[in-house]
């Protein structure tokens, strides 16, 4: 009879939505913080830490290695059509390249087309309706070249029926990917420590 209360309890409280902690013979009902906790105990990936505080953070790492290069074109040029002015900061095209990893991270294998995709928005047409406008991708394709001559992206290739290999979008190398991870540990690290 103990077993079928047992099972009845645990079947309500799953019902609810909580998270069950089996402790030998006892079932420990936990907090949402006590069970964010025990799943966040050690962060090892870059899903762990908040977007913004990542790309923050490795575009400083970007920018402190050096092997990126910024081009005189960065500070005159406009990111999409739709923009009325071009970044306002001198230091853009890092926080774009991280972003760009960290798009990269997430989705395994992306080409510049979806990259546009993603940093468009939508064209102000005046009194008429707006459209959707990809960005421009002359600087997301010179992102990608810089992060490919420093080793973090690499090619997505595919090998076809007839014998011929397929490129298909850019994806994180194993070296890109392990960067990112520490740093995003190195982050975690901080906003832990600064609490």
């Amino acid at each position: 009879m103990v077993g079928l209360e047992r099972a009845c309890r645990v079947r309500r409280l799953v019902r609810r939505g909580a998270a069950l902690l089996f402790n030998k013979n006892r079932i420990v009902e936990l907090k949402m913080e006590q069970h964010l906790s025990l799943l966040n105990k050690h962060v090892n990936t870059v899903k762990d830490v908040p977007a913004r505080e990542f790309i923050s953070a490795f575009a400083q790492h970007l920018k402190q290695a050096s092997k990126f290069k910024i081009p005189d074109w960065s500070k005159t040029v406009k990111t999409a059509c739709f923009h009325e002015l071009g970044p306002l900061s001198d230091d853009w095209l890092y926080a774009r390249a991280a972003s760009i990893c960290y798009q990269l991270y997430m989705r395994q294998k992306v080409g510049v087309k979806g990259l546009r995709k993603h940093y468009g928005g939508k064209a102000d047409r005046g009194v008429k309706r707006e459209h959707t406008r990809m960005a421009a991708g002359k600087n997301i394709r010179y992102c990608l070249e810089q992060l490919m001559q420093a080793g973090i992206v690499g090619e997505t290739k595919y090998q076809s029926e007839e014998g011929s290999t397929i490129t298909m979008g850019k994806s994180l190398t194993k070296k890109g990917v392990m960067d990112m991870d520490r740093i995003a540990v190195a982050q975690f690290g901080k906003k832990k420590g600064g609490k």
